[in-house]
């Protein structure tokens, strides 16, 4: 049942790759066999050749099968000793204080799930304290046997240190947002347009305060969020003062209404962007206390946040959200060509998606 359910779920291409994948697997095309030809493979299944073609050239990129023109396409013989058939390691600081518990690494799992599962792997989840790094975690707990096969960060900035530590054990990484470390190949969400674009129409609509208030938990991207909103006010001729961007290390709501109190106290703004949904949550609260109305009195963008804020503030809020499950998936692809020997691709760049709500108008002075 469980196979008719993904076959259903899988395109004819999915499908016809994975037939093709279990029969190399199972030996049934040997490495050195030459396997039939596309006309061959579309009659055998009864898909198009363009079907067979699509599976076939990704059987190619991934290094199972090469086609040898005026010959064929032939089985490659793969070092075995590259390949893992166990378990890798979802890394990831547990700043939310949840546990295994968090939504967002639930996501992030599921999607490295989805990009390994047909390559004969698995993953499991590890957290570590939000205030230390992967380095003093090591220390103080060891690597497991699933680390040691493979690791994919989430929601966290690979430093120099944490490198040499994957380094020195050959432990193949994967970063699921910009790392510190250069070496380390990564996934990332376009940040800098992310933001620049949200700024741009802010502006367009006439507003010419912008806040921006940002968590720098994870570094690069605050960082790349920072830029874009600079650079559109930059290109709008208006002040990017430091006084309108407000930044925070916290997720717990208490400590975030502290801050986000002290932060609107002194800002003068008609537009408010706001990182993470429980600090878009809080925010609206805050604005409330303030006999400040959304969007009569201001404007409200929420960036990278979660649906239940919607109803929770009642009202639909403009946002900007990070595909997490397809950047998961493709962590778990990247980790995978890197174990297989293939490391042509070293940073992947996905666009933000931007979702239309009810907290923007134009400004009433």
């Amino acid at each position: 049942m469980a196979d008719q359910l993904k076959n259903h779920i899988l395109s004819k291409s999915e499908q016809a790759k994975k037939y093709l994948l279990d029969e190399i697997r199972s030996r049934r095309y040997a490495p050195g066999t030459c396997i039939p030809s596309d006309n061959e493979f579309s009659e055998m299944l009864g898909l198009s050749r363009s079907t067979v073609r699509e599976a076939l050239s990704a059987l190619v990129s991934e290094g199972y099968i090469e086609r040898i023109q005026g010959k064929g396409t032939f089985v490659i013989e793969r070092d075995s000793g590259k390949k893992t058939s166990g378990i890798i390691t979802v890394v990831a600081p547990d700043v939310r204080r949840m546990k295994e518990d968090d939504p967002f690494l639930g996501l992030v799992l599921r999607g490295v799930l989805s990009g390994i599962s047909n390559l004969g792997q698995s993953a499991c989840l590890s957290t570590f304290s939000g205030e230390m790094s992967f380095r003093e975690h090591v220390r103080k707990t060891g690597l497991t046997p699933s680390m040691k096969q493979g690791i994919i960060f989430a929601g966290y900035s690979v430093t120099r240190e944490d490198a040499a530590l994957l380094k020195s054990e050959g432990i193949p990484a994967v970063s699921i947002g910009r790392p510190l470390a250069d070496e380390i190949p990564y996934v990332e969400c376009d940040h800098f347009n992310g933001a620049r674009k949200i700024t741009e129409e802010l502006i367009r609509m006439g507003h010419r305060k912008i806040s921006f208030f940002d968590n720098s938990h994870h570094v690069a991207s605050f960082q790349e969020r920072r830029r874009g909103w600079m650079q559109a006010m930059s290109d709008a001729g208006l002040p990017a003062s430091p006084r309108l961007l407000g930044e925070t290390h916290f997720f717990e709501a208490e400590e975030l209404r502290k801050e986000l109190r002290k932060f609107l106290e002194g800002v003068d703004c008609t537009a408010f962007i706001v990182w993470g949904d429980v600090a878009t949550f809080t925010a609206v609260e805050v604005l409330r206390e303030r006999e400040i109305t959304i969007p009569k009195d201001m404007s409200l963008y929420m960036y990278d946040g979660s649906q239940w804020v919607h109803q929770a503030a009642g009202i639909r809020i403009s946002m900007a959200t990070s595909p997490v499950f397809e950047l998961a998936s493709g962590a778990g692809s990247m980790l995978h060509e890197i174990i297989d020997g293939r490391k042509k691709i070293r940073t992947r760049l996905m666009d933000i998606r931007f979702t239309e709500g009810k907290t923007l108008a134009k400004p009433r002075r």
